[in-house]
């Protein structure tokens, strides 16, 4: 598995097919934001992937980090996303990203990894890049 870490975020190209970007604990500005999507878009071997996405208890966006979260430029690389919500900091993210951004690709949360991984497995692009 290809792993780099970047500010704000690691990010994990796994075997299966799913890019795991794992968050760090704090309040995440637009400009890192966006580095974590540059720095996953460079290095991927896949132009579309299923997102798996966690954080820290306290991970959360800065309102124009969110909208470029939710943004098309963003969207047409991923084919669905899935939350790991264990703590608070994570459930509001998420919910806050599905209720209010309204992804334009299937986007759930998940208590468990197992859960999450097995729905993702579901939207793995053949044929990709």
């Amino acid at each position: 598995m290809k792993k780099i870490s970047t500010k704000g975020a690691q990010i994990h190209f796994r075997p299966d097919g799913i890019i795991h970007v794992h968050y760090d604990d704090e309040l995440l500005d637009l400009e890192t934001v966006k580095n974590v999507f540059f720095v996953t878009r460079e290095n991927s071997p896949w132009d579309i992937a299923p997102i798996y996405i966690t954080g820290g208890t306290f991970t959360n966006q800065e309102k124009e980090a969110r909208k470029f979260s939710g943004s098309e430029d963003v969207m047409r690389h991923c084919s669905a996303i899935a939350f790991l919500s264990k703590a608070a900091g994570e459930k509001l993210l998420a919910n806050f990203f599905i209720k209010f951004m309204k992804p334009s690709k299937p986007t759930k949360f998940f208590n468990t990894e197992e859960e999450a991984i097995n729905w993702l497995k579901g939207f793995v692009v053949t044929d990709n890049k």
